[in-house]
């Protein structure tokens, strides 16, 4: 499982919050100031076996389950409605694209002509100057952005770099992109080629976190145990709802589990093989669940298209959603 960490290693700074307003992007992003949970790797792992390529589902015993928009809305906060990330993609001078749009970066020794490497990417970009001019500013917004994508939502197998072809996306806060479909079009086409295991390479990358939740929310299997959650502290004025934590604050503080991996992996391949019906929770974002917060907006803004059944699509990649 290649997916990178979450933790944030940029600093944040309050000048960044009116782009990520523009660009629906405030709730998922205030998310990921603050240490996220701990991955059950061979739960997980266990999980990702089942997926079926076919169908886009986990093949259980209990049938057929899948994590769909609704969970990627209620979970990262992404926006569901508007334009498709897509179009043309071209490789040819995407080094100097990125200096238009985050400034000068040295060159990379390696030479890589798959994106700039999250290495460079933080020890030129990580912190916003004082007194930096709005153009300046902005770029370090982008490059913000660019890092928690690209460690969160679409990491690739390498683990080490920000991949240029969906960062032309950043050029404009108001373009109104449909970055929770992108999000679960590349999570869908990650499990595919790490079920099918095409190359020496292939493994887990995608939105791991986003999935690692959706697994907690739904079903027993791997689900750590839920301890006090730390105070959010991003709320700002009263009623920005756009600053409300998203459903992964629920399991902001977890407990752990301990073991070997090659054991805890035959313990959840056995516990998946046992799972019921009645173990499930199929509808665990109902209006009558108590939280114990306010949601975002974003959780439930697009709700409209929860279950609308279209491709999904992610610059290169085009899925069926089907729930």
């Amino acid at each position: 499982m290649r997916g990178h960490g979450t933790t944030v290693k940029m600093e944040y700074d309050e000048r960044y919050t009116s782009f990520y307003r523009r660009a629906r992007l405030l709730g998922f992003v205030l998310q990921f100031k603050r240490m996220p949970p701990t991955l059950v790797h061979s739960a997980l792992a266990a999980l990702i076996d089942r997926w079926r390529p076919k169908t886009h589902s986990f093949h259980l015993p209990c049938g057929e389950m899948t994590i769909i928009l609704e969970d990627l809305g209620m979970i990262t906060g992404l926006p569901l409605e508007g334009h498709a990330l897509t179009g043309r993609v071209e490789r040819k001078n995407w080094h100097d694209r990125v200096v238009v749009l985050i400034g000068d970066c040295p060159p990379d020794k390696k030479n890589r002509t798959s994106g700039v490497p999250l290495p460079l990417l933080l020890k030129y970009r990580s912190k916003c100057p004082e007194g930096a001019e709005p153009w300046v500013v902005e770029q370090y917004v982008r490059a913000y952005l660019w890092y928690l994508l690209t460690e969160v939502v679409f990491p690739d197998c390498s683990a080490d770099t920000t991949l240029w072809m969906y960062f032309d996306f950043l050029a404009d806060w108001d373009a109104g992109y449909s970055w929770g479909v992108a999000g679960l079009a590349y999570l869908y086409c990650s499990l595919d080629n790490a079920t099918r295991r095409t190359e020496a390479t292939s493994g887990m990358c995608g939105c791991v976190w986003g999935l690692s939740i959706w697994m907690w929310e739904r079903i027993p299997v791997g689900r750590l145990e839920k301890l006090r959650a730390h105070a959010w502290t991003e709320y700002g004025e009263d009623g920005d709802d756009a600053r409300y934590p998203t459903v992964a604050y629920a399991w902001d503080v977890v407990g752990t589990i301990s073991g070997e991996s090659k054991t805890l992996y035959k313990i959840f391949i056995n516990e998946l093989d046992a799972l019921t019906p009645l173990q499930v929770n199929w509808r665990p974002y109902t209006d009558d669940r108590e939280w114990g917060f306010e949601l975002n907006v974003m959780c439930k803004q697009d709700r409209l298209l929860w279950r609308c059944i279209v491709p999904i699509i992610f610059v290169y990649a085009s899925e069926y959603h089907l729930p």
